[in-house]
C-alpha cells in the first residue's frame, strides 16, 4: 500500500513538473516597437515649398525638391506623411492633386545634395491624392495632410543621409501645389526649377520640408532566463523522506539539456510515461 502510495506522489510530481518546463520555456518572439522615426513639423508661419508639375508633358514652371533626413540607427520605414497645400495667390489653376510621387535618394559622396544622377532607392505612386485632409489655415494657406504606406518597407541604415523627394501631379494650367515649410533641419533643400532660356537648374535653397517618418524599430529583449541558466538544471524529486526499511528509488535521472538562450529555446523532451515504466520495473508494481 505504502508503494502505490510512493509511486503516486512521484508521477504526480513529474507531471508538474513537466507543465512548469513548457510554460516557463515557450518560445521568445522578440517585440518590435513602432512609431514616429523622424519628424520635421510644420512651420506655423505657413509657407509653401512648390514641388508639382502638370500632366501630362509638364511645363516651364514645374518645380521638384528634396529634402535630407538622417536616422540615428538602422530602422524600417513604413508610412510617410507630407504637409502642403495651394498657393491661394494661383486661384486654383493647378486644380487638385491626382497624384503624388515619393522617391527616396541617396546622397553624393561629399553628402550636399541628392544623387539625382542616378535612379532614386525607392520610388512610388500614391495613385491618388494620398488621403488629403484639412488640418485648418495656417497664415491664411488652407493645409492638408497626407499619408502613403510604402507597399514594401524601406529598410533605412542608421548614420546615413537619404534625400525624400515628393511631388504632386496635377491637370490644370499652372502648378500650385507645395510642401508645408518646416523650422526644422538643417535649414536647406534640394531644388529642380527652370532656368535661363528654359534650362533645368538644380540647385540647394533656404528652407526645410514638414514630414514624418513612420516605422518600426527593434525593442530589446527581456529575457525570463535566470542567470544561473547556463549551469546545467537539475531536477529535484519532492518524495518525501522514507523509512530505512523501505526501498527507496535510486538514481533518479538528471536532466543534462542545456537551454539555449532565447529568443527560441529549445523545450527538454521529458516523458513521465517512461518514468511510470521504470517505477512499476523496480518496484514490481501490479499494473494499473
Amino acid at each position: 500500500m505504502f508503494l502505490r502510495s510512493l509511486f503516486l506522489v512521484f508521477t504526480i510530481s513529474l507531471l508538474n513538473m513537466a507543465t512548469n518546463v513548457f510554460s516557463s520555456t515557450g518560445e521568445q518572439n522578440p517585440s518590435a516597437q513602432s512609431g514616429s522615426l523622424y519628424e520635421q513639423p510644420v512651420d506655423p508661419n505657413g509657407k509653401l515649398l512648390f514641388s508639382s508639375w502638370l500632366e501630362p508633358y509638364g511645363s516651364d514652371f514645374d518645380q521638384y525638391i528634396w529634402d535630407d533626413f538622417t536616422l540615428s540607427s538602422d530602422q524600417t520605414i513604413s508610412v510617410i506623411q507630407w504637409y502642403g497645400g495651394y498657393d491661394p495667390l494661383q486661384m486654383g489653376r493647378g486644380g487638385a492633386a491626382v497624384d503624388f510621387t515619393v522617391t527616396i535618394y541617396p546622397s553624393i559622396a561629399a553628402g550636399t545634395e541628392p544623387n539625382v544622377a542616378n535612379p532614386p532607392l525607392v520610388e512610388y505612386q500614391t495613385g491618388g491624392n494620398a488621403n488629403e485632409t484639412s488640418i485648418g489655415t495656417i497664415n491664411g494657406i488652407p493645409m492638408y495632410a497626407y499619408q502613403f504606406s510604402l507597399p514594401v518597407a524601406f529598410q533605412a541604415t542608421g548614420s546615413t543621409k537619404y534625400w525624400i523627394q515628393i511631388e504632386a501631379t496635377q491637370q490644370g494650367t499652372s502648378p500650385d501645389w507645395g510642401l508645408a515649410s518646416s523650422l526644422t533641419g538643417n535649414g536647406r533643400h534640394y531644388q529642380r526649377g527652370s532656368g535661363a532660356g528654359g534650362d533645368i537648374l538644380f540647385r540647394s535653397v533656404p528652407g526645410d520640408v514638414a514630414f514624418t517618418l513612420l516605422g518600426s524599430f527593434p525593442e530589446p529583449a527581456t529575457s525570463t532566463i535566470p542567470a544561473s541558466a547556463t549551469d546545467t538544471p537539475t531536477i529535484v524529486s519532492t518524495i518525501a523522506p522514507v523509512e530505512t526499511d523501505t526501498p527507496t528509488p535510486a538514481n533518479i535521472p538528471t536532466s543534462t539539456h542545456t537551454p539555449t538562450p532565447a529568443p527560441s529555446p529549445q523545450v527538454p523532451c521529458f516523458s513521465p510515461f517512461l518514468a511510470l515504466i521504470i517505477l512499476m520495473f523496480i518496484f514490481k508494481l501490479p499494473k494499473i
